[in-house]
């Protein structure tokens, strides 16, 4: 199970059962789920589809986009 939560409350903003952040936060985007203040430090994005992606305040450090 991954869970994509919020930075600030920790509130989770998307999850289920996937093999990576990467295909949670892919799945999540084509539902058109905002990720807004997504805690993503360190995830490996690399060749993700994220056309729309609503990412605004979402932490990206050490990502691999």
């Amino acid at each position: 199970m991954i869970e994509i939560k919020r930075w600030d409350t920790g509130e989770v903003i998307y999850s289920g059962k996937y093999e990576s952040i990467k295909d949670c936060l892919e799945s999540g985007v084509s539902k058109g789920i905002s990720f807004f203040r997504a805690k993503l430090n360190d995830a490996k994005l690399n060749g993700a589809k994220l056309n729309g992606a609503k990412l605004n305040g979402a932490k990206l450090n050490g990502a691999k986009l």
